[in-house]
């Protein structure tokens, strides 16, 4: 009797381990930021640790918003993300960092003439729309002795083409695929990056959930990530490899240029995990100086207050949920 009381247990801790719904939402169509993913889900890593692994298209609903929601159990998303939905009143928390360091800069074209932050007084930035941009934007050019002053621009095409287009002087971009995306058409740019002229360093994109979602579903979150962590971990020590699965399991006509992929992974690959730590792993010292960039800016109005203490207090982010 006992024997067939454990079987029965086991079987009963198997099945439910086996129905582990997690629904994933992007935070824009599928690239190289989103790799370990979908190299996890390639190699049936997800199913292994009983993961149904549910990944929601990018639409009209923020990501963040689906998260706070419950409609979806975890989302990709990024520090500003993570300030903003707890300034709102809707609460989300990394769970994991998906690249170790940001790898964002200014880009302006290089027969523009412009060859240090501080020539971008005055300058049209084409903006993305993002309460935080004129922020950032703004320290870089003071980092380098200039004023700040620089007009924002919302245009009706994407940033990096009104800049191709000469609708803007310069504009933020990631590296890791606008930059190789000019390299690969041709088209010399100079960069500034963030890193080198007075913004923090930070983590984005990141992986986010709630804070009930933690609480009622965290053994499902760890299978997810342990799977998660996997596939970056592949990823980065693997990124040709890794590029062909993402091609392979990304939904039909997600990249119109392969070979954008493939040159991509190659530089993103080498960000995914910092010298002497595991995939995901979030330090204090990241949650701090960026956030603090942002609130002395003023960029959260009357919640600034209520973000420093989530900012001091570490509640923004966990790593307990990542493998050990």
């Amino acid at each position: 009797m006992k024997f067939l009381l454990a079987l029965l247990i086991t079987f009963l801790t198997f099945a439910s381990a086996q129905n582990q719904t997690v629904r994933l939402a992007l935070d824009w169509v599928p690239n190289t930021n989103h790799t370990g993913i979908y190299v996890a889900l390639a190699n049936g890593w997800y199913e292994e640790v009983g993961v149904d692994l549910q990944i929601l298209p990018y639409g009209s609903v923020s990501p963040e918003a689906l998260v706070a929601s419950g409609q979806a159990e975890v989302a990709v998303s990024g520090s500003e993300g993570v300030l903003t939905s707890v300034a709102t009143e809707e609460p989300i928390v990394s769970v994991a960092a998906i690249l170790s360091t940001n790898t964002a800069a200014l880009a302006v074209l290089k027969d523009s003439g412009i060859g240090r932050p501080s020539e971008l007084d005055g300058k049209i930035y084409a903006a993305y729309g993002g309460s935080y941009e004129d922020a950032v934007v703004g320290a870089v050019i003071r980092h380098d002795g200039g004023v700040g002053d620089f007009r924002s621009a919302l245009l009706n095409v994407a940033g990096f083409d009104a800049l191709l287009a000469g609708r803007a002087d310069f504009v933020w971009i990631f590296e890791g695929w606008q930059g190789v995306q000019a390299r690969r058409e041709g088209i010399e740019l100079t960069l500034f990056n963030f890193n080198d002229y007075g913004v923090p360093d930070y983590y984005t994109p990141n992986l986010v959930s709630s804070a009930e979602t933690i609480r009622e579903k965290a053994d499902a979150l760890k299978a997810f990530l342990g799977a998660t962590a996997r596939g970056y971990t592949y990823a980065a020590e693997n990124p040709e490899e890794a590029a062909e699965l993402l091609l392979e399991t990304a939904p039909a006509g997600s990249f119109p240029d392969p070979d954008l992929v493939r040159d991509s992974q190659r530089f993103v690959s080498q960000y995914y995990i910092a010298e002497g730590e595991a995939w995901g792993h979030q330090r204090p010292e990241m949650w701090r100086g960026y956030q603090t960039l942002l609130l002395d800016a003023g960029v959260y109005g009357d919640k600034t207050a209520v973000l420093r203490r989530a900012v001091e207090d570490g509640s923004l982010y966990t790593n307990e949920l990542l493998p050990e």
